[in-house]
């Protein structure tokens, strides 16, 4: 049975936050070879997209990726995450706060609830990237 724990000690382990500010857009990442345990969790979290990265080497196996865009949908699953997270707390910590403070181009789109609403935040997208990236 897959739970927010078993989801964020698989991210801790093969996931990443990435944010791209003059796109203004930001993802979760999570990569493995075992195509299964990838479709497996986004089942659990209920987005996502899933593609074959490929091999990085001839005798490696083919890489799989679950790719979460929506940035609702990467605040919600940060938050489900967060009370197990160890390795990446303090990346997803800021990452929320960075999606918090910002205003996006569109609007939210009924799947979070008053409390995901941005509001303002100190945090800047340079502090996110060297948390995320340092």
């Amino acid at each position: 049975m897959i739970t927010w724990a078993y989801v964020a000690g698989f991210f801790d382990g093969e996931g990443s936050l990435h944010i791209d500010r003059h796109k203004s857009t930001v993802q979760i990442r999570i990569d493995n070879t075992f195509r299964r345990a990838v479709q497996e969790i986004r089942s659990f979290v209920g987005c996502g997209t899933i593609s074959n990265r490929g091999r990085a080497k001839p005798h490696y196996k083919d890489r799989f990726r679950l790719t979460i865009s929506n940035h609702v949908d990467v605040l919600r699953i940060l938050q489900g995450m967060r009370p197990y997270l160890i390795v990446k707390r303090r990346a997803a910590e800021v990452m929320i706060g960075y999606i918090r403070g910002k205003k996006w181009r569109e609007p939210f789109d009924g799947r979070g609830d008053a409390e995901l609403q941005p509001r303002s935040t100190s945090l800047s997208a340079i502090d996110v990237c060297r948390c995320v990236f340092a």
